[in-house]
């Protein structure tokens, strides 16, 4: 049987039962011991998105049409409306290196969470532009 640890932002102005804004599934110490049972310091498990959740749907509608390949090595160019904790987007990155992910985030709150807490790597194929997404959309769509 496999345990599970999983870090979670709860979302508790939500009125309903479970309220969950991302699931993390953690990676365990091959060997827990007491030196080792700080969850701070366990690594976030990016090839995990939780069965049948909003993420999952959201990950893989992406390659419902032929827009996007599903392969390792699709080159496709995402954009992501609002980071959170960064669960779609690092799920992309880790598991499509190729892609070229951009994600709008308003709140540097949530960037720097993602980044402490949820182990969000940004590199020249993903990247975090801070600002409100439907002005940037506007931009984008004007550029052309």
């Amino acid at each position: 049987m496999r345990r599970s640890v999983a870090r979670v932002i709860e979302a508790p102005q939500i009125d309903a039962y479970t309220a969950v804004h991302s699931y993390f599934r953690l990676l365990l110490p091959k060997n827990l011991s007491k030196n080792n049972i700080d969850t701070k310091k366990w690594k976030i498990d990016h090839d995990h998105l939780l069965p049948g959740s909003f993420y999952h749907i959201a990950a893989e509608t992406i390659f419902y049409s032929d827009g996007v390949r599903l392969s390792r090595d699709s080159d496709a160019v995402v954009l992501v409306i609002g980071l959170g904790g960064g669960m779609i987007n690092g799920f992309l990155h880790h598991n499509f290196p190729k892609m070229n992910i951009t994600v709008v985030e308003i709140s540097v709150r949530f960037a720097t969470m993602a980044s402490k807490w949820f182990d969000l790597k940004l590199d020249r194929l993903h990247s975090v532009a801070l600002t409100d997404g439907s002005k940037f959309v506007k931009i984008q769509a004007k550029k052309g």
